[in-house]
């Protein structure tokens, strides 16, 4: 009995709608990216609030010359006014106090060397927070020995700066920078070669800290002179961070990103001293803000445009200390066969290379069979 034909389904020709889903849409790749969203903005509210909703001085080096009754009377009113906002350092003529300023050995020094007079001896550069701090603590003190006080800058921010906050908007370009060339690079060129891995965010580094350079000094006179000394630190802090970020995605694959936006982008930031200096963190987050890219970038890059570049070594120290881990542990992962991406794409050429042996060989109608091996008999219908 002959098959009865069957009609096919009628086409739907009707216009989608055009804000109808032109795919299925899963629920975890909707919810994904709200999971994300909120946990980075719970991370930066979080980490800023806490780091600086309410600057306080802790420890602020400063210095008080003159005959030594009025000197204790000082740093005694000063110490009750703000417990632990100060340190005192003791300086034998006002002379060498002025030069601790300039030197940034001290943050400020108030001189009580003349009766009925006092002389305040800032810089600027430390910016505004200081500035005002320290204006207003020793204005009162002067008024309670009976002085009538003066200041002076000796280290203005410039014209282009107006404010202070030149530099740290520089280091967070340049973190920000290297942060988002190393998520983009580990994901484009995850099976390249050691050499490759290590040289290319050094070009980039170098780059950037050469390109940078030139916007801030002769684009807006903002981080301005000393363009050698400048392109060099942003480099290595731009290294620092991309080294650091594809070592710490290296060993912790996805959760490595997270990981080091939060220590670079986030906390670094927070805790740079740029906004805010660092000695009005509270806890632990002053002990940890020269240590990290971001607050050593800002310390080395304030130090070298006003200061003369006295106290460089220890912060250029931790940026190399952050390069040389991450060195070490990009070139150890291999040897220690914790290089998963690597071993991956080994195993994925092997596939690729034995599939196409077996394609040609299928195509040559040469297949192998089982291989026999020695005293093995020959299957039944063989020829003897």
């Amino acid at each position: 009995m002959p098959a009865t034909p069957t009609t096919p389904p009628p086409v739907d020709t009707r216009r989608p709608h055009p804000f109808a889903a032109s795919r299925p849409v899963g629920r975890v790749a909707v919810l994904r990216p709200v999971v994300v969203g909120l946990a980075v903005a719970a991370a930066f509210v979080t980490v800023f609030l806490a780091a600086l909703h309410h600057p306080q001085p802790h420890g602020l080096p400063i210095a008080v010359t003159g005959p030594r009754p009025a000197v204790t009377a000082v740093e005694q009113g000063l110490d009750r006014q703000q417990p632990g906002g100060f340190r005192f350092t003791h300086y034998a003529d006002p002379a060498a106090a002025v030069t601790a300023v300039q030197h940034r050995d001290i943050y400020g020094a108030l001189d009580l060397s003349h009766p009925g007079a006092a002389h305040i001896t800032l810089a600027g550069a430390n910016g505004p927070g200081v500035t005002q701090t320290l204006t207003t603590a020793f204005t009162g003190s002067a008024h309670h020995v009976g002085a009538a006080a003066t200041v002076t800058d000796t280290t203005p921010l410039p014209s282009g700066d107006s404010r202070g906050l030149a530099v740290f908007y520089y280091v967070f370009g340049v973190a920000l920078s290297a942060f988002l060339f190393a998520m983009a690079f580990h994901q484009g060129a995850a099976g390249a070669s050691l050499l490759v891995r290590v040289t290319v965010p050094l070009a980039f580094a170098v780059v950037t800290g050469a390109l940078l350079t030139a916007v801030a000094d002769a684009g807006f006179d903002a981080v301005a002179g000393h363009p050698w000394q400048v392109a060099a630190i942003s480099a290595a802090i731009s290294y620092a961070v991309a080294t650091a970020t594809m070592a710490l995605t290296r060993v912790l694959h996805g959760l490595g990103i997270g990981v080091a936006g939060l220590i670079f982008i986030v906390i670094g930031n927070a805790t740079s001293g740029g906004a805010l200096n660092w000695h009005y963190l509270p806890g632990g987050w002053r002990w940890i803000s020269q240590l990290l890219p971001g607050g050593a970038g800002v310390g080395a890059l304030v130090d070298v445009e006003y200061f003369g570049a006295r106290h460089l070594g220890p912060l250029l120290l931790a940026l190399g200390v952050w390069i040389a881990a991450a060195l070490l542990l990009l070139i150890a992962l291999p040897a220690l066969r914790l290089d998963v991406v690597h071993r991956r794409h080994a195993a994925e050429r092997r596939a690729a290379e034995r599939r196409a042996a077996e394609h040609a060989a299928a195509e040559r109608g040469a297949v192998p069979g089982p291989v026999l091996g020695a005293g093995s008999v020959p299957a039944a219908g063989g020829t003897s």
